[in-house]
């Protein structure tokens, strides 16, 4: 693989993430090393898959067989030597004895997290050197990913600690309670990215929602049903997709 390919794939898992640096660099490994096509399982938590050039059904059906077996080796330790379940060891390059087909286990330290399989032509059998080639390229590339992961950590932990200092500053600044919550509230929607946001507090005496702050062009939420109140009697954080009030 060129160094320019690398150079840009540096910068796809440091903008992009893990995700878009696998679809980026699956066909440049398949190219590099002659198959005819390949998937990459990742995140064996959230599994996601990435598919490219041709992969007959048959060969298909014994990659998902192989990423299965993954996700049942995500809880153990190979690099340590100890193991957190009773699963036998996993090998990092394995050849499928019947089909033209290589799987390689992509680690970062001693973490499994997820699979390349290659796919090649028929009745054709890798050699050696390709399936070290293959295996030279998925290290590299994990190693990025496992990076670029890495970064993200950081940058998001950063971030975290920007807010709370942004918020201990204007409490501490001001005895204006409104000021803070509709400070606060804008602060959230940048640091998220959002369009815009409502705070909502329970009142005491009535025991209804009532709107403290709002930023953006937020809806009023009815404060008897809805998602609102769902959070408030249930503790629990709620993610929803459609609209608000569906």
């Amino acid at each position: 693989m060129e160094i320019a390919n690398l150079d840009h794939l540096t910068r796809i898992a440091a903008e992009h993430g893990p995700e878009a640096l696998w679809q980026e660099a699956l066909p440049l490994i398949i190219d590099a090393c002659g198959a005819q096509g390949g998937q990459v399982l990742i995140d064996l938590v959230a599994p996601v898959q990435v598919r490219a050039g041709e992969i007959p059904e048959a060969v298909g059906e014994a990659i998902s067989l192989w990423e299965q077996s993954l996700r049942l080796l995500q809880d153990w330790m190979p690099s340590s030597g100890g193991s957190l379940s009773s699963a036998p060891p996993v090998r990092n390059t394995v050849n499928h004895p019947t089909l033209p087909l290589v799987h390689i286990v992509i680690h970062f330290g001693s973490s499994i997290l997820g699979g390349l399989s290659l796919a090649f032509a028929p009745e054709y059998l890798p050699a050696p050197r390709v399936v070290n080639t293959a295996t030279l390229l998925t290290e590299t590339i994990a190693r990025m990913a496992g990076l670029a992961i890495e970064g993200y950590r950081v940058q998001r932990r950063l971030t975290q600690l920007n807010l709370l200092y942004e918020v201990s500053r204007v409490i501490t600044s001001t005895l204006d309670v409104k000021a803070v919550l509709d400070y606060t509230t804008a602060l959230a929607v940048n640091a998220l990215g959002a369009e815009s946001a409502l705070l909502l507090l329970l009142d005491p005496e009535s025991q209804e929602l009532v709107v403290a702050a709002s930023y953006g062009k937020a809806s009023i939420f009815p404060s008897q049903y809805g998602v609102p109140s769902l959070v408030v009697r249930s503790g629990q954080p709620v993610i929803l997709n459609s609209g608000i009030n569906d």
